[in-house]
């Protein structure tokens, strides 16, 4: 005998779910996404450009006495520091290798973290699949009038039927919430990455500039300006002349002066010692100042700057002109004075005689002929120090 009682359905969910959404990351990682940049030299090929006058833009306007210490300085660091080309290229380099490793491990995680969702995804499509057979084969057992164990048996199944949907409703809150989570991952990578190829690319661009500046300095012939600014500035202050950049302590910048007057010796020397044949160039002392020398075996004759005889007081104690000729057969004129002592290397010639000639490299004051090297017996050792090996004169036999 049939019955008809109401049916009683306990359905938690919507029995026929929507299909399984694609990941809400759509900011994924891809090969196309991660962006990779090549490591290569930053700094800009050399060229030379027109300059004016010792300092150029750097420090304005000034004329060059109006310079002071600090402005002096500061074109010393610049551009007889470390070269700054390869320190610069260097850094670039290493940002670059940096931002890759980062952005390789980062993407990898993603990735990773990707393929999980992607798991859960499947896992959603094939609960989907069993949620809706389920349903499927609970709707054909309704019918207009059933048994009471036809009913129990629905319900059981619509219990069976809830808790698979229930588990979906987990499954999808958490694939969401996951899905968020990465987009949101994604995002700030995506954002980060920005932020550091910018950063690299404002550092490859400084590189590129600051290799064009310090080129075009070197290129342009600002160095012997340079020199003799600071070489001039020096003995005008040890004469009591003071320009309207020094500062009030004069002690205090004849040091500052003295020390920018050995850095660019030392550059001089330096560089020279670096190129295949360079000149040699050897520190000396004079008159209780400290100075820099290229050793000239063609030489006749020493020369000095003026600016140097200026700041050992010779300047007004010299002789009749001179015409010497320079390399290159170059012809020039100066007065010869006679140096009470000249040091190389501790081993001291007096009674030097010197012409007074401007240099021709920042940095140097002057050359070293045979005025002082024939009082020795001298060899010239270039791979070793002293670079100029100086004996006293052996006594005629």
């Amino acid at each position: 005998m049939k019955i008809n009682i109401p049916v009683i359905i306990y359905i938690f969910l919507a029995l026929t779910s929507p299909g399984i959404p694609p990941c809400l990351c759509n900011e994924g990682v891809t090969a196309a996404d991660k962006q990779k940049i090549p490591v290569a030299s930053a700094a800009a090929p050399e060229k030379s450009s027109s300059t004016e006058g010792a300092a150029g833009s750097e420090t304005g306007s000034r004329t060059a006495g109006e310079l002071t210490i600090a402005d002096l300085q500061s074109l010393m660091a610049a551009y007889y520091g470390p070269d700054p080309r390869q320190e610069l290229a260097d850094k670039a380099e290493k940002a670059t290798l940096e931002f890759n490793e980062w952005a390789d491990a980062r993407s990898k995680e993603l990735t990773a973290e990707q393929a999980l969702l992607d798991g859960q995804a499947r896992s959603l499509n094939e609960i989907d699949g069993q949620l809706k057979e389920l349903v499927r084969r609970l709707n054909k057992t309704v019918k207009s009038s059933m048994t009471r164990e036809e009913v129990d048996d629905y319900n059981q199944k619509t219990l069976q039927v809830n808790a698979v949907a229930a588990r979906e409703l987990e499954l999808r809150r958490r694939y969401n919430t996951d899905a968020l989570r990465l987009q949101a991952a994604v995002s700030a990578f995506n954002g980060e990455q920005k932020d550091r190829l910018l950063q690299i690319d404002g550092l490859k661009s400084y590189a590129a500039q600051r290799a064009e500046d310090y080129a075009a300095w070197h290129n342009s012939g600002k160095g012997e300006p340079f020199s003799q600014l600071i070489n001039s500035r020096y003995a005008g202050l040890l004469r009591g002349k003071k320009a309207p950049g020094d500062a009030a302590n004069p002690e205090k910048d004849l040091q500052a002066l003295r020390s920018l007057r050995g850095q660019l010796g030392g550059y001089a020397e330096r560089n020279e010692d670096s190129r295949e044949n360079g000149l040699i160039i050897v520190p000396a002392r004079l008159g209780g100042e400290d100075a820099y020398f290229i050793v000239d075996t063609g030489a006749t004759i020493t020369t000095i700057s003026p600016a140097l005889a200026q700041a050992l007081g010779l300047a007004d104690k010299h002789g009749p002109e001179m015409t010497i000729t320079l390399a290159a057969g170059i012809k020039v004129k100066g007065p010869e004075i006679v140096l009470p002592a000249l040091t190389v290397y501790g081993k001291t010639a007096e009674q030097v005689k010197a012409v007074v000639i401007e240099p021709s490299m920042a940095g140097v004051d002057g050359l070293l002929g045979h005025s002082f090297l024939d009082q020795f017996d001298f060899r010239i050792n270039r791979t070793g120090k002293p670079k100029l090996e100086l004996l006293k004169k052996s006594s005629a036999p």
